[in-house]
């Protein structure tokens, strides 16, 4: 009775996720201070906008009552000054990503307790972060898995129960990447109404998103059906248009070093020698890059685990796509397109960092944080899942794939005990 209940856990790695993303979303919730994820204030202001319905930002939001029982509070004034006539580091950021925590502030402003709004805010986060990613490993027919991996690693489940937009952000991105390889699985055969009505929908948000993350939307051209081309190109281009038209319409943040005239005179006049700053960074950034994308909690300073952990996660990854078998085959052109996607991705992060967070005459291009690679980690498994698997116990590996999450999220919250 027990091994069949047990087989059937195994049969569900979307229930397995549901459990270890809300006992150690919160335990991750309770053990980390207000303000100690990346930005986290910077956040909150948008979503305390958010919830007095401003969503545009070109004009600078007035202080309203959410941001007085903020900035009036002793835990939290020091830390959230009223914005008042001034833009914050988000103030550009789409509202989109910012619904679940706006709804969490408003709600807690019904009791004018500042630390009710906060925490709020955050659940809030963590049940949508929850749903979309339960939703993502349960439609997806491949890589069901790797997904439960993925979401579950020390830095998305810190980042899915914060107040971060990367909480929306990376679920959403894991959703629709889902979406399109259902699109694409060999069962289907046509592309419904209803899928072109939720394919427009995910590629005009996905536009809107930190990132502008539309590249699941290129996967609709490995769909059988011969409308592919026009429901991809019309979407793309319409969510580029609007991405575009948010951008450029609205409030873009500079770093103190930035100078993005002086950048964008540099990238027109010596594109070669912005290249090779390109190159250099990638080289020298990667493995910083692969540490922020599994973990480096608090404000990225010195909570980090030893080395041996990040390379350990990154071959348990690497074992996951060779011993664990899927029906659907990842053929070249599928693969080409994955590491174009991604090198687009990074190129366009690194560009827009240069122009406005670095000094021209910088060495290599700063600001990028592992993190950012989250949300794309779906074009990972695309690009290094062999269409042959290695022989191994399917259950036994799974098992092991399930105590090794375990064992991550334990080592995190040990670490997050040990830290605050």
């Amino acid at each position: 009775m027990l091994k069949r209940l047990f087989q059937r856990l195994i049969d569900k790695p979307e229930i397995i996720f549901l459990v270890f993303g809300v006992l150690f979303g919160i335990l991750f919730m309770v053990l980390t201070p207000p303000f100690e994820v990346p930005d986290e204030s910077g956040h909150l202001h948008r979503a305390v906008e958010t919830a007095n319905g401003v969503f545009y930002n070109k004009i600078p939001a007035g202080v309203s009552a959410y941001d007085n029982y903020f900035s009036q509070s002793q835990r939290f004034g020091n830390e959230f000054q009223s914005v008042g006539e001034k833009f914050h580091f988000q103030s550009g950021y789409n509202p989109v990503m910012y619904l679940a925590s706006a709804a969490g502030v408003k709600l807690g402003a019904a009791f004018q307790s500042p630390v009710l709004m906060f925490y709020l805010a955050r659940i809030f986060n963590l049940v949508v972060w929850l749903v979309l990613i339960y939703s993502a490993i349960k439609i997806t027919p491949i890589f069901k898995w790797m997904f439960l991996f993925a979401a579950l690693l020390p830095m998305s489940v810190f980042e899915g129960m914060s107040l971060s937009a990367d909480s929306f952000v990376n679920s959403f991105s894991f959703l629709f990447f889902a979406f399109c390889f259902r699109l694409i699985s060999p069962v289907k055969e046509k592309i419904t109404a209803s899928d072109a009505g939720i394919y427009y929908l995910m590629t005009l948000i996905s536009s809107l998103l930190k990132g502008c993350l539309i590249y699941p939307a290129f996967l609709i051209f490995f769909v059988r059906d011969k409308r592919k081309w026009i429901y991809g190109i019309s979407a793309i281009i319409l969510a580029v248009i609007a991405g575009f038209l948010w951008v450029s319409h609205n409030y873009t943040a500079v770093g103190p070093d930035g100078n993005p005239v002086a950048a964008k005179a540099f990238l027109c006049a010596h594109p070669f020698l912005f290249f090779e700053k390109v190159i250099r960074t990638v080289f020298i950034s990667s493995f910083f890059w692969l540490k922020g994308a599994v973990g480096i909690l608090g404000w990225l300073d010195v909570k980090r685990f030893p080395v041996w952990f990040y390379l350990m996660t990154l071959a348990v990854f690497i074992s996951g796509l060779l011993f664990i078998p899927e029906k659907f085959k990842i053929n070249l052109k599928m693969r080409v397109l994955a590491l174009i996607l991604i090198c687009l991705y990074t190129g366009m992060i690194l560009t827009a960092l240069f122009i406005t967070w670095n000094p021209v005459d910088v060495y290599k291009i700063g600001g990028v944080q592992g993190r950012y690679f989250i949300a794309l980690l779906p074009l990972f498994f695309i690009l290094f899942s062999p269409n042959y698997k290695l022989s191994i116990d399917n259950l036994k590996f799974k098992c092991f794939l399930i105590a090794y999450i375990f064992f991550m999220l334990i080592m995190s919250s040990v670490l997050l005990i040990n830290i605050y």
